[in-house]
């Protein structure tokens, strides 16, 4: 059985799109990895509002690559959007997903012995994701879903 890990850093939009990522790969198959569990995926969902929340989405980033030796980890959200630059610099990471293309990571590892990183689509349209990542019905983790109202810091 394939396990995965979230690491959501920032908002609630954040947190809300990181639950239906794990809804969608549990729904594939995969398992929510258990603390202490070597996980197959890692996915870093970063924040970049404050100087302190990019060094926060680099360090849950760091730490994903030596806690989990040998997943694919893929980093997503608001700073794998304004500096993917500065991520590719860190050595481990497989795929660096932008924030609008968040929905199609379960898509990506669906086949995860090949490289997800070819696998990022350049073509995904706002009707797209907003058709798949809805709110859920059972949150994960959680005792009430969210409902996401808008996508990033600046998209009302």
């Amino acid at each position: 059985m394939l396990l995965y890990t979230i690491t959501t850093l920032g908002c609630k939009v954040n947190q809300s799109e990181s639950d239906a990522l794990a809804r969608a790969l549990d729904a594939s198959g995969w398992s929510c990895a258990n603390t202490g569990q070597a996980a197959d995926l890692c996915i870093v969902n970063t924040c970049t509002v404050t100087g302190k929340a990019s060094m926060q989405s680099r360090q849950a980033t760091r730490r994903a690559i030596r806690s989990h030796p040998g997943a694919k980890v893929v980093v997503t959200g608001c700073y794998a959007q304004t500096e993917p630059d500065a991520l590719s610099k860190i050595e481990g990471i497989d795929a660096i997903v932008p924030g609008a293309e968040k929905a199609l990571i379960p898509e990506m590892v669906t086949g995860l012995g090949r490289d997800i990183s070819s696998s990022v689509s350049s073509r995904c349209t706002d009707a797209t994701i907003a058709s798949a990542i809805p709110a859920g019905k059972h949150p994960h983790g959680r005792s009430r879903p969210f409902l996401k109202i808008q996508d990033g810091c600046e998209a009302f």
